[in-house]
């Protein structure tokens, strides 16, 4: 497999993602870039640190299976 090894660009978040602001937001085209490289449909991605919940909005979104925790109540 190989690595990303090229420059990624956040582009315009959408609606969704500025209902909130969340500390260290991550972009959530440079998420879906990760999961379709490093995934397979149908794969569980792990979200140890959901945050603002990228990482597993756009798992569901690009037909993997998520799993995701945090301490935070508000995250959840």
């Amino acid at each position: 497999m190989k690595h990303i090894n090229h420059q990624l660009k956040e582009e315009t978040r959408p609606p969704m993602y500025q209902i909130h602001r969340y500390y260290a937001r991550k972009p959530p085209n440079i998420v879906a870039t990760y999961i379709e490289h490093y995934s397979e449909k149908g794969d569980i991605i792990l979200d140890p640190f959901v945050g603002s919940g990228p990482v597993v909005a756009e798992s569901i979104r690009l037909g993997r299976k998520a799993i995701g925790v945090d301490l935070n109540p508000f995250a959840i």
